[in-house]
């Protein structure tokens, strides 16, 4: 039998090209497979992307306004910027996205914030010429033999018969009265109405606030020499507690100028009614300066106050010849009365009487100056530079010696409560079907 062979050449590129062509088929349905799966991770991420920056954009614009800070807030999970940029490319369907992580405001951020407000602001740079000040007058009123006198008066029997006085068992009139024959009673009547409109003043505020809200001990007027002292400790005392000196000025001005604080009707820097943040008055300048709070930061803060003011109306006595005089003559009724009630057991120079009148003067002054200060008017302060100050600016002088760490901690705790732990960072975490899940972590760039 003969075999007849054909030529299969044709044949063979056929099988060849269908081997060849197949696997660009499968290479192409490859990448068009990761290009697909690729897109839809980008477009996983673009939407989570979107949708944090929506996050960030809805931050509190009072706390940005007021105290200038970036915060928001996040109540219930709100995706529909990201449902709306999955739906939009075809894969609404098992998308998913969900809050992993938020970061709340704290004393760090705070930190940054007050570089950056007061880099267009001036700061509290004043104080310390306050403080200054104070300790010019501590040392004038050391110079004056005040406290030594009243030292003298107290260790004597002329301090019973002056409480005596101020408690009404010892009646100035019958007292001058019985005298009367040796007395010229004329000359001395305008030192004797003083004399017993100060007396009457200075009850009225040792039995009220003094000893009840300031927590003095108002058994005698020893608690003179606790103002001195401790006046005299506070602006004495070293700068260690001062982490930077170029921020802690800063720092005390945001506390004292940024938060609410005793006065009525008082606003914000901006203007804005504190009401706004907290539904009554707060006390928070108070306990920024103190810790404490309510009541007991008020009155610890009225302490400190009321003690500068004293130590500055004795200062003033000096400093007005017309006062000094009328201050000279109330003490000569006081040294009468004394010599009179004690049979003249009692001998104490016109020095320690006239500054005994001094002390009972500055206290009820101050008192009055205080009140003034609360009710939202200015007092003339210093001698180098005259200013006006507030009860505000009297604050800020004791908020000078408050820590760094403290002021910012008290400061964030008031912050997070008025505004209800405002966040400044957020993760997020997304996914679609069989998407790698995508996690995406964003903050305000101030706080970077």
């Amino acid at each position: 039998m003969r075999i007849i062979k054909r030529n299969n050449r044709k044949g063979v590129i056929t099988i060849f090209l269908s081997i060849v062509i197949s696997a660009i088929i499968i290479v192409n349905c490859t990448y068009v497979g990761l290009v697909a799966n690729l897109d839809r991770g980008l477009t996983l991420r673009r939407a989570i992307d979107v949708q944090v920056n929506s996050y960030l954009a809805q931050y509190n614009r009072q706390l940005l306004k007021t105290y200038g800070i970036y915060g928001f807030s996040i109540v219930g999970i709100d995706d529909n910027v990201f449902r709306t940029v999955m739906e939009s490319n075809g894969l609404i369907d098992g998308a998913v996205i969900e809050v992993s992580g938020m970061e709340t405001f704290d004393t760090d951020d705070l930190r940054i914030v007050i570089d950056r407000y007061y880099s267009y602001r001036g700061s509290g740079i004043l104080i310390s010429l306050f403080s200054d000040d104070i300790k010019e007058w501590l040392d004038s009123v050391d110079d004056s033999g005040v406290l030594k006198s009243l030292g003298r008066f107290m260790n004597s029997d002329a301090a019973d018969i002056l409480m005596n006085i101020l408690d009404g068992a010892v009646s100035i009139s019958e007292t001058l009265e019985e005298a009367a024959d040796t007395l010229n009673l004329d000359d001395m009547a305008y030192s004797v109405h003083k004399f017993n409109r100060l007396i009457s003043s200075l009850d009225n505020i040792m039995s009220g606030k003094l000893n009840s809200s300031m927590g003095f001990d108002t058994d005698d007027l020893g608690f003179g020499l606790d103002i001195y002292n401790f006046l005299d400790s506070t602006f004495a005392g070293t700068s260690d507690f001062i982490d930077e000196y170029a921020f802690h000025p800063c720092a005390v001005n945001y506390a004292v100028y940024n938060f609410d604080c005793r006065l009525e009707d008082d606003t914000a820097i901006d203007g804005t009614d504190f009401l706004d943040f907290h539904s009554r008055n707060k006390s928070d300048v108070e306990y920024i300066l103190t810790g404490e709070t309510g009541s007991e930061a008020r009155n610890i803060t009225e302490s400190y106050i009321y003690m500068v003011l004293v130590v500055k109306n004795i200062i003033d006595v000096y400093n007005d010849e017309d006062l000094k005089a009328m201050i000279d003559g109330i003490a000569e009724v006081l040294a009468t009365v004394i010599d009179i009630v004690s049979a003249g057991t009692v001998v104490l120079s016109s020095k320690v009487y006239e500054s005994v009148i001094i002390f009972i003067y500055a206290l009820v002054n101050a008192s009055d100056d205080l009140d003034d200060l609360i009710d939202g008017e200015t007092i003339t302060f210093g001698d180098k530079y005259e200013v006006e100050l507030g009860y505000r600016e009297f604050v800020s002088i004791f908020m000078f010696f408050v820590s760094d760490e403290d002021l910012l901690n008290r400061m964030t705790r008031v912050i997070n409560r008025d505004f209800d732990d405002p966040l400044v960072g957020i993760s997020v975490v997304g996914s679609c079907n069989s998407q790698k899940e995508v996690e995406l972590t964003r903050r305000y760039n101030i706080y970077e």
